[in-house]
Formats: C-alpha cells, structure tokens, sequence
C-alpha cells in the first residue's frame, strides 16, 4: 500500500492489508487520542480497539472531504466517550 488513497480503497474492499496499513498509520495517534478520555492504559488500549473496528466497519461513510485522520479521530473520542458513560452505569450494584 503506497498511498493513502489507496489504503482507504482497499478497506472499504475489506482487505486486511489495507486494513492492517491503517491501522499502523493511525494506532499510536489514535491511542493517544484515547489516553485522554482514559483512566489507564489498558482502558485506553480497549478504546482504541473499539474505536478501529468502528473505523473498519463504516469506512464506507468517509466522503473523502476532509482528512481521514480527522474522521477516525472524531470515531475515537466518541468511542470514549461513550465508554465512559456506560463504564460508571456497570460498576453501580443495586440494593
């Protein structure tokens, strides 16, 4: 995969190399992305991948408008934070 152009084609063909080139371009920006909205890594870590899969299952959505980058990112913080809304519903025990 040269390009990203190219990369983003052969994702929405559910091509894993493609799938796999994006990932690496993205993980650790992405990551950080998620460090933030996290309480440690490991949770970080989950939203991240959480958040890839979102990426790879709706790539078909990206309008190639703006930089991708920007869309997996806002993909990622949505992910957290709809991972951190749910994670204090979990923990809470009813009497």
């Amino acid at each position: 995969m040269e390009n990203i152009d190219d990369i983003i084609t052969g994702c929405r063909k559910g091509k894993k190399e493609a799938q796999k080139a994006l990932y690496d371009l993205f993980q650790k920006k992405m990551y950080s992305v998620c460090l933030r909205y996290s309480s440690n890594y490991a949770e970080a870590e989950d939203m991240a991948q959480e958040g890839f899969i979102k990426v790879f299952r709706n790539i078909h959505q990206y309008r190639n408008t703006g930089p991708i980058g920007a869309w997996i990112r806002k993909i990622m913080v949505n992910t957290a934070l709809e991972k951190k809304n749910i994670a204090p519903v979990c923990g809470r025990r009813h009497l």
